[in-house]
């Protein structure tokens, strides 16, 4: 037994491609045209049908992992929340009794009162930057008002020097 050959999409295509060529050469028999192209058609409903039903279930599976995502994000910071109130805890317990460091006796294991680096907070740029110059440094970032150009285009036509406006296309699942 014979195994039937797998028709690709992109074959289907090809195959309707092929046949809408001959009949613009006017090489093809417009009844044998009919057939092949009724069949063609039918291949290409199937196909189009099973390529929407795989879109829809990768879509689905996809949502259902945003899903997943997103409840395991929320456990994570519940997570970091009780573990920052519980260090908070610990170490206004360590401050009031004015300890540096708690191990337990019989496993060592324990909290400890530690300096964290130094950090630096600017609370007066223009003084900092008068006293100490060299530590500012001024960064110009240009920024382009895209949504401002494509407005102007749509009102007038007309398209800015250095810009280009393309409008691309995208398959939507019906």
């Amino acid at each position: 037994m014979t195994e039937p050959k797998k028709t690709t999409l992109y074959d289907i295509g090809e195959e309707m491609e092929r046949l809408f060529q001959m009949l613009l050469v006017d090489q093809a028999d417009h009844e044998e045209f009919k057939k092949k192209f009724a069949e063609v058609e039918t291949q290409l409903s199937t196909k189009m049908l099973a390529c929407r039903h795989v879109v829809r279930m990768w879509e689905g599976q996809a949502k259902a992992l945003r899903e997943e995502e997103k409840r395991l994000a929320d456990r994570r910071r519940s997570l970091e929340s009780a573990r920052v109130s519980v260090l908070g805890r610990v170490r206004g317990v360590m401050e009031k009794g004015e300890m540096k460091e708690f191990l337990d006796k019989g496993t060592s294991l324990g909290f400890r009162l530690q300096k964290n680096p130094p950090s630096c907070d600017v609370t007066d740029i223009d003084a900092l930057s008068a006293e100490h110059p060299e530590f500012v440094h001024v960064d110009v970032t240009e920024v382009v008002d895209k949504k401002a150009i494509l407005a102007h285009h749509k009102e007038t036509g007309e398209i800015p020097y250095g810009v280009t406006i393309e409008q691309k296309k995208r398959v939507v699942v019906l």
